[in-house]
């Protein structure tokens, strides 16, 4: 019997992307039946919004009237403010919620006893939701101090700050690279990327200047470049230093984004396939990703897979 799946994404086609997990606003049942001297306020989950940053398949629309389940995570829809370039999922619906049916058991207790039982058992008083990790649990009095710059004056997520601020060098590459791209995104690709670029050397052991990093994170906000070529950049780069720019004209990495160049590419893919094509309007829609992934290819990682999605969807439902 399998015992369980992995959900596996490329990441060098994955698109960034940012997932907020909502949960109970309170961490009781019922915050109004509080004890005497106490306020409902003591009663709110610290937790109830987490922020964290992954990567979801090129191919994933935002269509708003869409829902998406994450492997493990829950039911998703897309924030009304998400774009391409930022997509933005929050959950709606999480899998399984044993909370709620501990509740239920505990209200049917009583009813659901047999009348020959001579001993009550007390019902089980329900569990509140176990509270999520505190990003900075962990850290030092002078790591914490930067974690609370990073979240109060850049407005990072608690998941991106705490990796950030832990490390003296990664928080001052961090304030060096704001000045080029949004600080969200910079921590973004520090926190998901830099590491692999790094491969376990230290950032002075690179060729790897803030200004240069902050400057590749601003191209693919500007739609420069996708974020596979942002990550060949970053791996120049740190071998051998240089203007993100001309390493981008070097190396062929400007982002393909004109519709009537990717167009017959698309073309191209439905005409060589066209059981999946007619299995896509029939309603398997998930083959999406895999249009997308086949032009991808084509243009070696180079296409806007917005761009390609639009162009699919406009041919295969035209």
């Amino acid at each position: 019997r399998v015992k369980g799946t992995i959900h596996w994404v490329s990441a060098e086609q994955g698109v960034p992307a940012t997932f907020r997990l909502y949960d109970r606003l309170f961490t009781v049942p019922n915050p109004e039946s509080v004890p005497e001297g106490e306020s409902f306020l003591q009663h709110v989950n610290p937790y109830s919004l987490e922020e964290v940053e992954g990567f979801v398949e090129p191919g994933l629309s935002l269509d708003p009237e869409s829902r998406y389940q994450f492997e493990r995570l829950g039911y998703f829809a897309a924030d009304p403010d998400a774009t391409p370039e930022k997509p933005i999922y929050n959950r709606i619906v999480t899998l399984r919620d044993s909370w709620a049916k501990e509740v239920e058991k505990q209200q049917a207790a009583p009813e659901a006893q047999k009348p020959n039982r001579q001993k009550k058992e007390k019902a089980a008083a329900p569990a509140a939701p176990q509270p999520r990790h505190d990003p900075a649990a962990d850290l030092d009095d002078a790591a914490r101090q930067r974690f609370s710059r990073l979240t109060h004056e850049y407005h990072l997520s608690p998941a991106s700050a705490a990796p950030i601020a832990a490390d003296t060098a990664l928080a001052a590459f961090f304030e060096r690279a704001t000045p080029h791209a949004t600080a969200q995104h910079i921590a973004n690709w520090m926190v998901n990327d830099l590491p692999a670029v790094l491969e376990g050397r230290a950032l002075d052991a690179t060729r790897l200047t803030p200004e240069a990093f902050g400057r590749t994170v601003s191209l693919v906000e500007a739609g420069a470049i996708n974020s596979r070529g942002a990550r060949q950049v970053l791996n120049v780069l740190a071998e051998r230093g240089g203007n993100p720019d001309s390493i981008v004209a070097e190396e062929g990495l400007e982002q393909v984004s004109d519709s009537s160049a990717l167009a017959p590419l698309v073309e191209q893919a439905i005409a060589a396939h066209p059981d999946k094509a007619e299995a896509y309007r029939g309603g398997r829609t998930g083959l999406m990703g895999f249009f997308v992934g086949q032009v991808m290819r084509e243009t070696g990682g180079t296409a806007n897979p917005a761009l390609v999605q639009q162009i699919v969807e406009e041919k295969l439902n035209g």
